[in-house]
């Protein structure tokens, strides 16, 4: 299942479930502190709170701060001179919570060569979220 994330000047990230839920738990751990999606434009009373949630595809928003805040969390996974075993501890700690969460989740650590291969996505995921307020869909 791939995440569509769009901003106000039309930019387009594609990813799928795994890197989208990897990438919010790396910047969280580079210090992204999540204020909460809000909620999509079609969202009513009568579908209960709205969750803040980052992880379903219903075109929440994530605000212009928030998004500044995760571009800065990136920014800072990108000059970590231990980039590649910061990676490997969140694949760790992502993969402990997919277990408990899931039955038999199919789960592999992120190797060195996975890490680096992501540092491209990471820089364009950085620059994206500085541009500000983006759609989750």
């Amino acid at each position: 299942m791939a995440f569509e994330l769009t901003n106000q000047r039309g930019a387009l990230i594609d990813c799928n479930n795994m890197l989208w839920r990897f990438a919010l738990r790396a910047a969280e751990a580079y210090g992204w502190e999540p204020e909460g999606s809000l909620p999509p434009s079609n969202w009513t009373d009568n579908d209960g709170q709205w969750p803040g949630d980052y992880d379903m595809q219903l075109n929440q928003i994530v605000s212009a701060s928030d998004a500044s805040a995760m571009a800065w969390a990136l920014g800072v996974l990108l000059k970590d001179a231990d980039y590649v075993s910061q990676l490997k501890q969140v694949s760790r700690r992502l993969n402990a919570d997919l277990s408990a969460k899931y039955p038999d989740p199919e789960l592999k650590t992120i190797s060195k060569d996975d890490a680096l291969k992501l540092r491209s996505f990471f820089e364009k995921l950085r620059e994206f979220c500085a541009a500000g307020s983006f759609v989750i869909g």
